[in-house]
């Protein structure tokens, strides 16, 4: 690819990401472009002010439905990569699939969204080793981060600890109104990364069908 395709391609990608409200930081971050030239094609001002993450520490003590949120983007994320698709256009598909999926209130900015693919891949836009895999859970078999080498995946699921809290709180009815979806049984799957391989397991009791969350197909 010649130099003026790959410039324009990164154009086109800024464009892309500031459409998600990024940080103009995270952008030229990633983008490498100048940020005059930004600037002048986008306009001043352009992009969510402050400064991107820093620290994976959020996710960690982020409440339930952030995790979960979190869990959707990563999980396409991941099956974008799974697909030979690069790690920019990976991540910029599964933003705009979370969103579709979402709404127009993510508890996920994009910005965060990046945050977490560095930790996933390690070693990209300026971030060390990487943190964060994904788990295949045992249970229902739904793909959701964890911590790398975390051993209690199992009984960390966050699409199970949704399912056991969702018919008493509200907060979680709200944020993920129920849909009527078919029966859907989900293949044998692996871990990422250093991860070990788990056989689908029985899915998690739930006899009416209702997944507790609103999206235009299963997102594991």
């Amino acid at each position: 690819m010649s130099g003026i395709e790959d410039h324009l391609r990164a154009l086109k990608n800024a464009e892309r990401m500031l459409e998600f409200d990024a940080r103009l930081c995270t952008v030229l971050a990633i983008t490498g472009l100048p940020r005059r030239q930004v600037e002048e094609l986008f306009g001043r001002g352009i992009g969510r002010p402050g400064r991107s993450p820093s620290s994976i520490d959020w996710f960690h003590t982020a409440k339930l439905a952030e995790r979960v949120e979190a869990s959707l983007f990563a999980a396409q994320y991941w099956r974008n990569r799974n697909n030979g698709f690069q790690t920019l256009e990976s991540m910029i598909d599964a933003y705009q699939r979370y969103l579709k999926c979402i709404g127009n209130d993510p508890l996920i900015s994009f910005d965060r969204a990046v945050n977490l693919v560095c930790n996933i891949e390690g070693w990209i836009w300026g971030v060390g080793p990487r943190s964060l895999d994904i788990a295949v859970c045992r249970r229902c078999n739904a793909q959701h981060l964890i911590a790398v080498g975390d051993s209690t995946q199992a009984e960390n699921c966050v699409f199970c600890k949704l399912v056991a809290r969702y018919a008493t709180d509200r907060r979680l009815q709200t944020r993920f109104p129920p849909r009527f979806l078919p029966d859907m049984r989900c293949p044998t799957a692996a871990t990422t990364g250093q991860g070990t391989q788990v056989e689908a397991g029985a899915g998690v009791e739930n006899p009416q069908k209702l997944a507790p969350f609103h999206v235009d197909r299963q997102p594991f």
